[in-house]
């Protein structure tokens, strides 16, 4: 009998407060990465993170809520490609195919970009990057090329 009296009262009480509580609120984050050609310094990465924040229950149920669905403003950030030829050449062969090119680039977004920038370096035209054409490539670095 008390345990039953003390649930009634349990119940009372979260019919009373949770009516009145706000409602819960999730954040997220993520960071979208693309190629870009920079005329006379060359190919840089350039990554943007960007939160988007979900308010749900009774936040939704009030109109012209400005607090829900939140979307925040993407931050930038250009970075430097990689510049060593061992980072690209996986299997250790002397030559950066494009596959290898592709996988060290794996969180880079749009092919057409990364398949641009690798056409760009391989001046030949054999289908793979050698080490003196890596040395000439357009890649955004802050330090020389090593090979």
């Amino acid at each position: 009998m008390k345990t039953l009296m003390l649930l009634a009262a349990i119940c009372l009480v979260l019919c009373v407060v949770l009516p009145q509580n706000d409602a819960y609120c999730i954040r997220y984050r993520s960071t979208s990465c693309g190629l870009t050609y920079i005329s006379g310094c060359g190919w840089y990465r350039i990554c943007v993170a960007y939160y988007n924040t979900n308010c749900y229950t009774k936040r939704d149920e009030i109109e012209n809520d400005k607090a829900t669905n939140k979307k925040g403003p993407g931050k930038a950030i250009l970075e430097d490609m990689p510049c060593k030829f061992s980072t690209y050449d996986k299997n250790d062969d002397g030559s950066i195919t494009f596959d290898e090119f592709r996988s060290t680039l794996a969180d880079v977004h749009g092919i057409k970009q990364i398949m641009k920038a690798f056409r760009g370096s391989d001046t030949n035209g054999d289908g793979v990057i050698k080490c003196n054409e890596f040395k000439k490539s357009e890649w955004g670095c802050s330090h020389k090329h090593v090979c």
